[in-house]
C-alpha cells in the first residue's frame, strides 16, 4: 500500500500562476512513499477513490474562485463529512483569512474547512502562533494538530532558458525588484517613495508584474511617474524572464502589509536574493533570517532604511550572503525534503486519527516502518545557522 493523496483544487487555476502547488505534487509523486496524487474539486464531490489523504490548500478554490461558484458551502461540507470517515484532512493555512469578495460564503465556508480539519499545516512558526491565538477559542481547536513545513524553493525557474524580448536582465545598476501584482496604489507609492528616500547610488527601482484592475483605473495607471531609475514591466512576466530578472538584482521588496505567507521570499531565496520585507507574519519570518533587512509595515522611512542596507552591501559580503542564501534554499526549501516532511504528516496522523478505520490505520504503521530508514536519513535534522560562525577571535562577522 502506498499513500493516495487529493488535492482538490483545479490545477489550470494555479498555474502559470503560482507553480507551488505543482512543484509539491511532482516532488510527492516521486516520494516512495506515495502511489498516487490527484487534483481537482470533482474528486471531492463525486467519485469512488478511497482516499487516504484529503488536502486543502486553498479552501476558495473549492468554490472556484471569487464568483465562479460552481457548487455551495453545503455540497461542500456535505462532502467533506462523508470523506473524513476515511481519510485525514490537512489544511495549508496560506491566508489570514477568506478573500473579501467572497463575504458571508467566504466565512462559511472557512468555518467548514477549518471544522472538518485534523492537521493545520504552517509555512512557518509565526502562523502556527497567530492562527492558534486567533482561534483558541473555537470548538474544534482542541482537538486540531498543528504541524511547520517552509514553502519549497523555486527551482521549476531554473529549467527555462531564452528570456521573452523587451526584458531588460543585465545591469550594472544595483537594482531592487518589486515582484508581483500590485493590488493597491499604497504598494507602489510606498516602493517608490521608501526607494527614492533610501537615496543609494546607482540604484534601480524595477516593477515586474501587473496592477489591478480595481486598484489601478486607467486615469491611476496614466499619472504613475516614469524615471530613469525606475523600470516598469506592468505585465506577466513569463516563465522564461524569471530566472534572469531575479539573477539581474541585487535584492528584493515586497511592499504589501497585512499578509500571512508570500511565494516571493522563497522565489528570491531560490536565487540568493534577500528580501526587505515588512516584519509581519512567516514574511517577516525568513525574510528576517539573513541580515535583518525587514521594516515596519507601512512606514516609508523604516523601509528606506531596510534597503539602504541591502543595496550597499560590499561585494564581498553580498557573495557571502548569496551563498548562505542559496545554501538554505537547496538544502531546507528542496522539494525531495519537502514531500518527505509531507509523507511523515501524513502517516504520523493517520496512524493516531482513531475515527479511521483500523485496518487503514495499520496500513500506515507498516508503510511508516517500510519507508522508516529512508525517511530517517532524508529528515535527518540539519543544523542550520544563519549567522556566520565566530571566529576564533570571538567576533562574528556580519553579512
Amino acid at each position: 500500500m502506498k499513500l493516495r493523496i487529493l488535492f482538490p483544487v483545479d490545477m489550470s487555476t494555479t498555474y502559470p500562476r503560482n507553480p507551488y502547488l505543482s512543484q509539491l505534487m511532482q516532488a510527492l509523486l516521486d516520494d516512495p512513499g506515495v502511489g498516487l496524487v490527484a487534483h481537482g474539486p470533482i474528486h471531492l464531490l463525486h467519485g469512488t477513490c478511497d482516499w487516504d489523504v484529503v488536502h486543502i490548500q486553498w479552501p476558495e478554490a473549492l468554490l472556484g474562485w471569487k464568483d465562479e461558484r460552481r457548487v455551495g458551502v453545503e455540497e461542500i461540507d456535505a462532502a467533506l463529512d462523508r470523506l473524513a470517515r476515511r481519510a485525514l484532512i490537512v489544511h495549508t493555512v496560506h491566508n489570514n483569512d477568506a478573500k473579501q469578495d467572497l463575504g458571508e460564503v467566504g466565512i462559511r465556508l472557512f468555518a467548514s474547512v477549518f471544522r472538518h480539519t485534523d492537521v493545520f499545516l504552517h509555512l512557518g512558526k509565526r502562523s502556527r502562533e497567530w492562527f492558534c491565538r486567533e482561534h483558541a477559542k473555537a470548538p474544534w481547536a482542541t482537538r486540531a494538530r498543528h504541524v511547520v513545513i517552509p514553502h519549497g524553493n523555486y527551482d521549476f525557474y531554473k529549467d527555462f532558458k531564452e528570456p521573452e524580448k523587451g526584458i531588460p536582465v543585465s545591469s550594472k545598476r544595483k537594482r531592487l525588484l518589486v515582484f508581483g501584482e500590485l493590488r493597491t496604489v499604497e504598494e507602489e507609492a510606498l516602493a517608490r517613495e521608501a526607494f527614492v528616500l533610501a537615496d543609494v547610488p546607482r540604484s534601480q527601482l524595477v516593477f515586474a508584474g501587473p496592477l489591478s484592475r480595481s486598484g489601478f483605473p486607467a486615469s491611476v495607471r496614466a499619472g504613475l511617474e516614469k524615471a530613469d531609475t525606475v523600470v516598469r514591466l506592468h505585465k506577466r512576466i513569463q516563465d522564461r524572464s524569471v530566472a534572469p530578472l531575479f539573477e539581474s538584482c541585487r535584492a528584493v521588496f515586497i511592499p504589501r502589509a497585512g499578509r500571512l505567507n508570500s511565494g516571493v521570499v522563497p522565489l528570491a531565496f531560490t536565487f540568493g536574493l534577500p528580501v526587505v520585507a515588512p516584519d509581519e507574519g512567516v514574511i517577516g519570518e525568513m525574510s528576517g533570517r539573513f541580515g535583518g533587512m525587514v521594516y515596519t509595515p507601512g512606514d516609508r522611512v523604516s523601509a528606506a532604511a531596510a534597503i539602504r542596507k541591502a543595496l550597499s552591501i560590499s561585494p564581498q559580503r553580498r557573495a557571502r550572503l548569496r551563498r548562505r542564501i542559496l545554501d538554505y534554499s537547496a538544502r531546507v526549501l528542496a522539494w525531495p525534503r519537502i514531500a518527505a516532511q509531507h509523507r511523515k504528516l501524513y502517516l504520523k496522523n493517520i496512524r493516531s486519527t482513531r475515527r479511521l478505520p483500523l485496518l487503514k490505520r495499520l496500513t500506515a504503521w507498516l508503510l511508516s516502518w517500510r519507508t522508516g530508514e529512508r525517511r530517517q536519513k532524508e529528515e535527518k535534522p540539519h543544523k542550520w545557522r544563519t549567522h556566520p560562525k565566530p571566529s576564533r577571535r570571538g567576533s562574528t562577522e556580519k553579512p
